[in-house]
């Protein structure tokens, strides 16, 4: 009898437990998605972008790789407001479906915009997150496989 009595008491605890931890996190929600291939534009001074108008983002939670060219930044989101820093640094606010913001010191405004993905077809996972998590990274050779193997 202590035995069954000690069990409800241990589910009912747990029971608690779990209501709690779910009533506690209904408000949170999770980061804009941001992640993808982004088409910027510049205004006012030139020179920012190197040779590219592509901006490339990789996102994790609020924490972001973004890379413009072959100049690497990270970054960070907070609500909607953006803070990138590196080689140059900028600051935005996504509006929408794009990306509004300015290079500093530089001064440069820029907008940018997603890029679609055709239809079908969907971005692979970066490989360093997936190196992250324990997987091989993704290999760019042809593999054959024997016949009869599939």
């Amino acid at each position: 009898m202590k035995t069954i009595a000690a069990y409800a008491t241990l589910l009912a605890l747990a029971l608690v437990a779990e209501a709690s931890l779910l009533r506690a996190g209904r408000g949170l929600r999770a980061p804009v998605s941001l992640g993808g291939t982004w088409e910027v534009r510049t205004g006012g001074s030139g020179g920012v972008l190197p040779n590219t108008q592509t901006l490339s983002i990789e996102q994790t939670g609020p924490d972001l790789d973004l890379h413009l060219g072959n100049v690497a930044l990270r970054g960070s989101l907070h609500g909607t407001a953006i803070r990138a820093w590196g080689a140059t640094s900028f600051s935005g606010r996504l509006d929408g479906d794009a990306i509004r913001g300015r290079f500093e010191p530089e001064g440069a405004t820029f907008v940018a915009a997603r890029v679609r993905e055709p239809r079908g077809e969907t971005r692979a996972a970066p490989a360093r997150h997936a190196a992250r998590a324990g997987a091989p990274a993704p290999s760019k050779r042809n593999i054959t496989l024997p016949e009869g193997t599939l």
